[in-house]
């Protein structure tokens, strides 16, 4: 599996995670799941090594890369299709 990897053929646990992260509102909920990924699920073998490397590259695809100026109340990350 690559980071290429479609949201459909992720596991069970793998598609709740993909569902967290694009529930997420701001930077800071990204980062405790990406550290969540790779501390907790992945070492367990909750997700294999192509899960965990898409999941991870679908958080950074949501991290903001512009300035942290926006109108209050305007969500600072993206969302995924």
């Amino acid at each position: 599996m690559s980071a290429s990897l479609d949201a459909q053929v992720l596991g069970k646990l793998g598609r709740a995670f993909y569902a967290a992260i694009n529930a997420c509102t701001n930077p800071d909920q990204l980062v405790e799941l990406n550290k969540k990924l790779w501390a907790e699920t992945h070492p367990q073998g909750l997700v294999n090594d192509g899960e965990a490397t898409y999941l991870s590259a679908c958080i950074e695809r949501r991290r903001p890369t512009g300035p942290r100026m926006q109108l209050a109340g305007t969500p600072n990350v993206g969302r995924l299709p």
